[in-house]
């Protein structure tokens, strides 16, 4: 009995690998491929490898995912891939010498998330000499390979029972390094070196980059061409010139696309993706996890819809004492949502439904769109359909009762809502709830409370005067000062549903005075469209408000594919907050791809309200918008949301560093625009510094000067 064998197949077994017994040569001794699925069983391997020759093991997802890089011709690859690795790599993997003098390196691979493939590829052959022979191959699902203690074969680092579990991205790298040696391929193209390190987080960015998965494809005089994670098509997602580097792609998270970055700014961007971040004190989020960088407010092309959105911001514009182009927009969405209401869904069963914040300084000019909104449902006759203001949560069912189904609430001053919510205001909380129950009703029934059916003299509009509510449509438009709003947020409201439904758009700064204002008559383009939806609700009340004139929008095939892998990209941001439990991240983003769908709905609705389709086109625009929007709270409510007394000073310290210093402020200046006691001020920054916040440097002319860590 060959005991030797015996223990080491019940070792392997219990390091999660599946092993099979092989002849004196390299044949599988049973039928094996069944383990390709199952492992056996103890006594199934103390009766197959009494007799054996050898042990093997099978790769693939039976095995956690193992894949085995497998180097022949006597291993004359193996060192100038190995010296190619980054060292703490290097360090990782499991390597064997086998009889023949080659290398077997073993390593598992995580699931990618931002990817359908759960398992790793089959066999595949890497690299060839020129003759044709095989010079690196993969063992990968279905295969296997001899190995140690079978006689010739000998473990030279690492044991099998820590075989490492290597990210997405390290895996595509190393495969990558392992192409780069093929014969075969006309163009070889050089890999830049990693410095001798032993931390995975090198100072130089360019190893930084290919640890992370990115590759160089090109280079063009001074500028290297690189090329995202994921992407095998040797095309440019970002450009690096040795002191910026400047990504066009908008897929390579956690950088921002058309944007430029110092080296020292697309590291630490790397490391605090790579190391999920780190949560410190009690704060909502501190500035370092997942380091929430700020893209910007939305680019104006986003900021567009062709058709019914289009022309109605361009009305507005028109007619503003200050024209702003986010601001426009939202009204414009707003107005299309109430139109759609109750009349238009898409075959996914997705309503029109929108809850959307505008965030804009005093004076920007916040009412206009609302006015303008206003003015339209006069013109038509549905002004009844629009209010500017709920006290309760019962005046807002009040207002479904007995005004309309469908509404489109236009209010001011937002964050007094969510102030009242953060400071457990019964009444707020009642009407939180309410806002909570219609969104998530618009495909359902609403059950309204007794007292509002048994009001005399009233008739509920929806139903005939029934208790109950068809599909209640409710769309929010709101309006608040940013500071005031992100400063009324805290955790608990961040993550309590409502603000995750909202879609935020940050105005930015006023626009220029309108020297040309004057009274405009409304384009007939846009009132055919309204009058196409009213003649749907006509329909309606005609049957009973049965929604007998509500129309499914369908999707092209591959709209729906589109919407598939923007719903895996959102799940992908999920899943990238799990670890670090960051709830309000985790509220917004699993709201992401529904919000998205929402506008893809309106979007083609726009474009074409009498025969609309949902188009790629209309998803990818809704994916960028939402996403973006999603970020950019993200890192606002960095800086505003807070937790505590504690938290707030901190926050206000960020604050006042940004704003005062770019990110870098004399402790001096500080302390004078800070207005509170020294002593409380040091407690402050001694824990900013413990927590990597911030650090310290000297002026030039003597005295501290604190600069923010990810400034």
């Amino acid at each position: 009995m060959n005991t030797n064998l015996i223990t080491s197949a019940h070792a392997c077994l219990a390091a999660g690998l599946s092993v099979i017994p092989t002849c004196t040569d390299k044949r599988p001794a049973c039928a094996w491929k069944k383990h390709t699925a199952v492992k056996m069983t103890a006594q199934e391997a103390n009766r197959l490898f009494a007799k054996a020759g050898g042990i093997g093991i099978v790769t693939g997802r039976v095995s956690g995912n193992l894949e085995i890089l497998d180097f022949d011709d006597g291993g004359s690859r193996f060192e100038p891939w190995m010296k190619s690795l980054p060292p703490y790599l290097r360090d990782r993997l499991v390597i064997e010498r086998t009889p023949s003098g080659g290398r077997h390196v073993f390593y598992r691979v995580a699931p990618n998330a931002d990817s359908r493939a759960q398992v790793i590829p089959g066999n595949r052959k890497l690299a060839m000499k020129k003759e044709g022979h095989v010079l690196i191959e993969t063992r990968g699902e279905g295969g296997y390979v001899k190995c140690a203690p079978s006689n010739g074969y000998s473990l030279i680092q690492g044991d099998f029972a820590h075989i490492p579990e290597l990210s997405a991205f390290e895996h595509e790298h190393i495969i990558e390094l392992a192409r780069r040696l093929d014969e075969m391929k006309n163009e070889k193209l050089e890999t830049p070196p990693f410095p001798v390190s032993r931390f995975p987080f090198p100072d130089d960015l360019r190893s930084a980059l290919i640890a992370a998965g990115w590759k160089v494809v090109r280079r063009d005089g001074e500028n290297e061409h690189w090329e995202r994670p994921g992407k095998n098509e040797r095309a440019t997602s970002a450009t690096f010139n040795g002191s910026v580097f400047y990504v066009f792609s908008s897929n390579a998270y956690p950088f921002e696309p058309n944007r430029g970055y110092s080296v020292r700014s697309a590291l630490r961007l790397i490391k605090n993706e790579e190391l999920g971040g780190r949560c410190h004190g009690s704060g909502v989020r501190c500035q370092l996890e997942n380091s929430p960088s700020d893209p910007g407010p939305l680019p104006e092309e986003l900021l567009s819809c062709p058709g019914f959105i289009d022309e109605l911001i361009a009305y507005t514009l028109a007619t503003a004492p200050y024209p702003n182009r986010t601001l426009a927009f939202a009204g414009a969405l707003a107005f299309l949502a109430l139109l759609a209401s109750r009349r238009v869904k898409d075959s996914m069963g997705t309503r029109p439904n929108v809850y959307l914040l505008s965030l804009a300084s005093s004076g920007s000019g916040k009412q206009h769109p609302r006015s303008v909104n206003a003015r339209l449902a006069h013109l038509k006759g549905f002004s009844h359909m629009l209010g500017d203001y709920f006290a309760s949560g019962e005046g807002l069912e009040d207002a479904f009762a007995y005004s309309s189904p469908a509404m489109l609430f236009q209010i001011d001053e937002a964050d007094s809502l969510f102030g009242s919510v953060k400071a457990m205001d019964p009444k707020s909380e009642m009407i939180n709830s309410m806002l909570l129950r219609l969104y998530s009703e618009s495909s359902g029934v609403h059950i309204m409370r007794k007292k509002a059916v048994q009001r005399e003299g009233k008739r509920a509009a929806s139903s005939q005067g029934k208790n109950s509510i068809l599909e209640p449509h409710l769309t929010l438009l709101g309006t608040a000062v940013p500071k005031f709003l992100y400063s009324s947020l805290s955790e608990r409201v961040m993550s309590n549903g409502l603000i995750a439904r909202c879609l935020i758009l940050d105005a930015g700064e006023r626009g220029e005075a309108n020297k040309k204002l004057e009274e405009l008559e409304v384009p007939q383009s846009l009132l055919d469209c309204i009058d196409f939806f009213l003649s749907i609700a006509r329909d309606q009340e005609t049957d009973g408000d049965s929604l007998a004139g509500c129309y499914t929008i369908e999707l092209t095939a591959e709209a729906k594919s589109r919407i598939d892998a923007m719903r895996e990209s959102a799940d992908a941001e999920y899943k990238r907050h799990e670890s670090s439990r960051d709830e309000s991240a985790l509220a917004l983003w699993a709201r992401a791809a529904e919000k998205a769908m929402k506008l893809a709905l309106l979007r083609a609705i726009s474009r074409d309200f009498a025969e609309p389709v949902i188009t790629p086109e209309d998803v990818d625009w809704a994916r960028e918008l939402v996403f973006h929007a999603t970020r950019r709270m993200l890192y606002l409510a960095s800086l505003y949301v807070f937790d505590g007394e504690f938290d707030a000073l901190r926050q206000k310290v960020r604050q006042k560093i940004l704003e005062k210093g770019h990110g870098k402020l004399s402790y001096r200046d500080l302390l004078r625009s800070m207005h509170i006691d020294r002593e409380d001020l040091g407690k402050v920054l001694d824990t900013m510094q413990v927590c990597e916040e911030i650090f310290v440097e000297e002026g030039s002319k003597g005295g501290k000067i604190l600069v923010l860590a990810d400034a």
